[in-house]
């Protein structure tokens, strides 16, 4: 129980972990946050990362054993906590993510709320593909936009937004298509999905139906 209690204090306590901002601990990692590790090489790799979200302690003894087994003199390090380097996405990040998607540049997107969680730095993305009508938004009318922050280069940490808008029916270039419409004078479609129709259908029933 005692040893519980340690690690759980070492693990919650504001500002006890050291960032980090890969897949890998390394060396570096070691040396920045106990300078009795400051002649470890820099690129050794000493333990994996935990998830985004997540610390990782490693324990006294485990620092010993790395200690020893590179000729250094660390018996008294007290144990490390490492940790993903997060931030809160602003909506104007997201915005500009959402208008790097093919044909979005000069689209109006305004959100109606987004992701709060922290996340990983590394590139915003929203694919198209991501969006999606969601009648838990808004039985008529709800739409998610799921995305994700691509970070240490092949990973995806998910993420989502509440973009303002409905769905609708659009005909470019002669081509009846089904998507979203933002608003009165931009739109954009979304690859082509049996939901858009219905939702439209569904929407169509709703603006039909008289007020009680």
């Amino acid at each position: 129980m005692i040893a519980i209690g340690l690690w759980l204090a070492l693990t919650m306590q504001a500002g006890a972990c050291h960032p980090i901002d890969d897949v890998r601990i390394l060396g570096k990692d070691l040396a920045a946050a106990d300078a009795a590790f400051a002649g470890i090489a820099p690129g050794l790799f000493v333990g994996q990362a935990p998830a985004p979200g997540v610390q990782r302690v490693m324990r006294a003894v485990e620092l010993a054993q790395i200690a020893r087994a590179h000729g250094l003199d660390a018996g008294s390090s007290a144990p490390l906590c490492f940790e993903w380097r997060l931030a809160t996405m602003e909506p104007g990040q997201i915005v500009a993510a959402m208008r790097r998607s093919p044909g979005l540049a000069s689209s109006k997107i305004e959100l109606i709320e987004v992701d709060r969680r922290p996340a990983p730095r590394g590139e915003i993305v929203f694919p198209v593909a991501g969006l999606v009508q969601s009648s838990a938004v808004d039985a008529v009318n709800g739409v998610v936009w799921r995305g994700h922050v691509q970070y240490a280069l092949n990973l995806k940490f998910p993420i989502w937004s509440l973009p303002r808008g409905r769905c609708g029916r659009v005909t470019p270039s002669g081509r009846t298509m089904f998507g979203w419409r933002t608003t009165k004078d931009f739109h954009f479609t979304a690859p082509p999905r049996p939901e858009w129709r219905k939702c439209l259908a569904k929407r169509r029933g709703a603006l039909s139906t008289p007020a009680m």
